[in-house]
Formats: C-alpha cells, structure tokens, sequence
C-alpha cells in the first residue's frame, strides 16, 4: 500500500521516502518508468519538487535518468547485486558487533518485541508481514549501533537490493530459517557478545550458504549478467 502524504507539508524528502518505500515494497517495479505527472498528481505539487525528489534518487543508484526517455527504477546486473551485497553483509556484521557493545535496554527490547513478532509470522508463514519484521529487525540492530553514518549507508545499500532480496523468502523454509538465525543473532546482542553477534550476523548473510544458491538461481533469471 502507498504510503499517505499530507498535500500541506508534502516536502522533497517527504516525497523520495513515500517513492523509495513503493520501490522497495515492489509497488513500483524494476525498469518501470516513473511518471512524473502522475507523481505530481498524486502528492499535490508540481513537476519541479517531483524532478528534484527522482534527481536525489539516481543519485543513490535506485532509479536511472535516461535521456529522452524519463527515470527508471534501476535494474542491477548480478555482478552488481554480488558485489552491494558483499559491501553490506560486512556492514551488517560490524551494525551487530557495535549493537552488542553499545545498546541500550530499551533497543534490546525493541530487538526481541520485533523478533516475536516476525516468528508470528514465521508460524502463519505470513510473508508479507515476516518480510516487514526482517527489516524492522536489522534496522534495530543499525540503530542500536549508535553509528549514524553506518546505519545510513547500510540502509542505502539495502533499499537498492531490497527488491531483489524479498523474494528469497519465498523460498520453501526460508522463513523459519531467517526466524531461527534472528534468533541467535539476537541472543549475542543480549549477552553483549561482540565477536559472536558479528560473526553469527555474517553466517546469517552467507552468501556459500545452500538456500543461497538457490536464491542465485532465482536471481539468474530476473537479472541480466551483465
């Protein structure tokens, strides 16, 4: 669903988050061109907020200016998404080893709250909502990170992926594995265990993993090689 925007304080940045949670929640699709008047129409403004928001976007990788023709949702090559989702497993392991050293009580709360909500959803094998605990889970680790600049660049490199990485859930028992691995990190954050929390975080995005190879599979039929 579309994110609602009150029209009276629709600002550019208001407008690049509603568009990028459309991207990242497969409303808007990969290669699917992004009509300006349409956007403008549906956020209550003119053309020139709405070409500043798609412009700070491209900048971030996630749409694609092509002259002559409009903006674009990117499409990655598999190379591409290989080599951002490199970059980001290590991010994510050194977001879980700051989080084990420096979260507070109330962001190991909120870290096992959502936790027990995505295994909910795990148990009703609810993807939709599994795949909306997936991200609010990392997030809190970010958070809890207390690293600014990490969390922003790591969610950057997530929202370009995120429409790619969805669908692995959609593979058989992938909830219940996700759930189970959450789990583990989780448990090293709550001891304070830096060393285990980064090196569990980074099995937990193995990429030699079998039920990644499956998803490489997946994803060799969606992406271009090159």
């Amino acid at each position: 669903m579309r994110a609602a925007i009150s029209r009276s304080r629709t600002s550019i940045s208001d407008i690049v988050v509603a568009i990028e949670n459309d991207i990242v929640g497969g409303v808007f699709a990969p290669e699917q061109r992004l009509d300006e008047r349409q956007l403008s129409l549906r956020f209550g403004v003119s053309r020139t907020p709405i070409r500043e928001a798609l412009s700070r976007m491209a900048a971030s990788g996630l749409v694609v200016s092509r002259p002559n023709q409009g903006v674009f949702v990117a499409r990655l090559t598999l190379a591409q998404f290989l080599q951002q989702f490199e970059v980001m497993s290590g991010l994510e392991g050194m977001a879980a080893e700051l989080c084990a050293r420096r979260a507070s009580p109330a962001d190991k709360a909120r870290l096992i709250e959502i936790h027990q909500r995505a295994g909910e959803a795990a148990a009703k094998a609810d993807t939709a909502a599994y795949v909306q605990h997936n991200l609010d889970f990392h997030n809190a680790i970010y958070k809890g990170s207390q690293n600014e600049f990490l969390e922003h660049q790591v969610i950057a490199i997530r929202r370009r992926l995120e429409p790619y990485r969805r669908s692995i859930f959609g593979l058989s028992g992938r909830l219940e594995e996700s759930h189970h691995e959450h789990g583990i990190v989780a448990e090293s954050i709550l001891a304070s265990d830096a060393a285990t929390a980064q090196k569990v975080m980074l099995l937990h995005l193995n990429m030699h993993r079998p039920s990644f190879a499956d998803y490489l599979l997946h994803l060799t039929k969606v992406l271009p090689a090159a």
